[in-house]
């Protein structure tokens, strides 16, 4: 069965200046500050933000991950960050496309410089109900003395975007009215889509999922979630 669950988005600044590319608020022009915290009050009303996500057994990692309805996923990175696990977590969130309407607003008025931050705040604002939602489950697992891994969305590492068809083929996407293109890109555009997995109480618990973004030399990937280490030199990263 697939569940709906509460979705409320966390805008932060943070974050925010993170897509930027700055470090503090006073990197940024006072014009640019203004309409940042213009478009982080405002955006709250364009958005209707919604999660669902199943569970579905594992059945194995032979070379790719099988699921138990012979559904598999073709990349090595996740059979390497499933291998303790015997379940999956598939989910889609989305903060609905009334933020896209108004992005689009803005670019045909010659608002570009708006257009551009509330584009940023829709990403950062999605991206804050997944990682809710993953620390949700992690502490609903923990208290069953399980764990969960990683979360991974097709079109990153090693894992084809054409692998989103498969998510909508576990998922009842249209109950939060998201749906996927030919070419895989999901509308509206401020959504996301992904797998986790979950460690049973046998699994080593003690010793940390692998990490992907420990192997990956693109030290100033934004959703980098590990120290760049390469060559003696170390890029200490969120």
């Amino acid at each position: 069965m697939t569940i709906i669950e509460p979705a409320k988005p966390n805008i932060n600044k943070k974050n925010i200046l993170k897509h930027i590319g700055c470090h503090q608020p006073g990197d940024l022009s006072y014009a640019t500050h203004k309409k940042m915290t213009k478009w982080e009050d405002k955006s709250t009303e364009l958005m209707i933000p919604s999660l669902i996500y199943k569970k579905y057994k594992i059945k194995n990692l032979n070379g790719d991950l099988k699921l138990e309805n012979n559904i598999w996923f073709n990349s090595n990175k996740i059979v390497r960050i499933m291998l303790d696990c015997n379940e999956i977590v598939c989910f889609l969130a989305t903060i609905g496309n009334r933020i896209d309407k108004k992005i689009i607003d803005l670019t045909s008025k010659r608002r570009s410089s708006e257009a551009y931050i509330l584009d940023i705040v829709g990403s950062v604002a999605v991206e804050s109900i997944v990682n809710n939602f993953h620390d949700r489950i992690k502490k609903r697992m923990q208290a069953e003395d399980k764990d969960i891994t990683l979360r991974m969305s097709p079109g990153y590492c090693d894992w084809p975007l054409r692998e989103q068809k498969k998510i909508f083929s576990l998922l009842d996407a249209e109950k939060i009215g998201v749906e996927l293109s030919a070419s895989s890109l999901m509308q509206p555009r401020k959504t996301i889509s992904g797998i986790f997995g979950i460690m049973p109480p046998s699994a080593d618990c003690k010793k940390a999922a692998y990490n992907p973004c420990s192997d990956c030399r693109k030290e100033h990937c934004i959703a980098r979630r590990t120290e760049f280490i390469y060559k003696n030199t170390t890029l200490a990263t969120s």
